[in-house]
């Protein structure tokens, strides 16, 4: 496809010039068949505004003339649903121990362990507050186009040679998204451990599926895997979806009283803001401290405001007496308006 159309927006009054396309048009789609697609009430409406998007698109490349206004449902409710540390052990014990059909050099066996992938999903989603697609890709290597964990040794203060962290949640070559931060973080000490152990197995990927049947050890979808999982250990009844992870893991550094809210934030990759609305409710104490601290008579801080606004006599403390506070003391005499000076003028010029 050609996009002179586009090049020359300029060349027609155009003020806005827009990039040239970088790919072909793509090819014609079968039509849609609803019946294809099961109803999801929490996926509508992104469904929609990903339809908005496109048109929008399509309009301001010249694909099509006319915009298409799409009406949106009201949004539904944020997930409020969390899990409890026995939950989440049990979770990754089930994922850990559970055996499978593979594929092996591209021939089935049986009895193997076909979840342990699962297991590493869910021990890196919680130990860093990640969103899925920054741990399912995650790689041991720098590869420039994906999330990877850097693995060091250095010298304590003691003298021993211990190993550092730190989960990178972009690669290189990869662009942050305005409203989907993704800041690179510290690995806690004892998660650094376990991930050095997985490295010397000579995993490259950690939540790859070793045997799949396509026989190629590379980052795929954990969702259907995860579905599973969550249906078999948490019942048919669970409100739990794999964004829940994230949820926990924030819910969990909220609750610990001596954590600042804006450093959880920074390390989750979220702002202050969104955090305090989601999770304010776990640290319902805090503002209880601080309704206490404005009453606290002892508190310096709150001696020196005291002293603060103690008041002082100063030399202009008074205002000056204006020409009506003077006639009103005289005697109530009616007040001279500037109105009524210019119309006694005005009669003596006239006589």
């Amino acid at each position: 496809m050609k996009t002179t159309t586009v090049c020359d927006l300029a060349n027609r009054g155009r003020s806005r010039v827009l990039p040239e396309l970088r790919s072909k048009a793509p090819a014609a789609l079968e039509p849609f068949n609803p019946a294809l697609f099961p109803y999801r009430r929490s996926a509508a409406r992104r469904y929609l505004e990903e339809l908005s998007a496109a048109i929008t698109f399509a309009v301001n490349y010249e694909l099509i003339k006319h915009k298409v206004f799409i009406p949106l449902p009201p949004k539904y409710d944020a997930r409020s649903s969390m899990l409890t540390l026995s939950e989440v052990r049990r979770l990754i014990r089930a994922a850990y121990n559970h055996k499978g059909m593979g594929w092996v050099n591209g021939k089935p066996v049986k009895d193997l362990f076909v979840r342990r992938h699962l297991a590493r999903f869910i021990f890196l989603s919680i130990t860093t507050g990640s969103r899925k697609d920054k741990v399912e890709r995650v790689s041991f290597r720098n590869e420039g186009d994906r999330p990877w964990i850097d693995l060091w040794q250095e010298y304590a203060d003691d003298g021993q040679l211990i190993w550092k962290g730190r989960y990178h949640r972009l690669g290189d070559d990869e662009i942050e998204h305005e409203k989907k931060r993704a800041p690179s973080l510290p690995i806690a000490q004892a998660a650094v451990k376990r991930l050095v152990k997985w490295r010397d197995e000579g995993i490259i990927y950690p939540c790859a599926h070793p045997y799949a049947a396509s026989g190629r050890d590379e980052p795929g979808n954990v969702k259907d895997g995860m579905r599973a999982l969550f249906n078999e250990v948490l019942g048919a009844d669970h409100d739990t979806v794999i964004h829940t992870l994230r949820h926990t893991a924030a819910t969990w550094m909220c609750a610990q009283k001596d954590l600042p809210l804006p450093s959880i934030a920074a390390y989750l990759g979220m702002t202050t803001e969104t955090l305090v609305k989601t999770y304010a409710h776990h640290r319902e104490e805090d503002l209880d401290k601080i309704a206490q601290a404005l009453f606290d008579a002892e508190r310096d801080t709150h001696k020196a405001k005291l002293r603060e606004t103690k008041g002082k006599p100063t030399e202009n403390a008074r205002q000056k007496s204006t020409v009506i506070d003077r006639r009103k003391a005289d005697g109530g005499e009616r007040e001279s308006t500037t109105a009524d000076e210019s119309a006694m003028k005005s009669k003596k010029d006239a006589a």
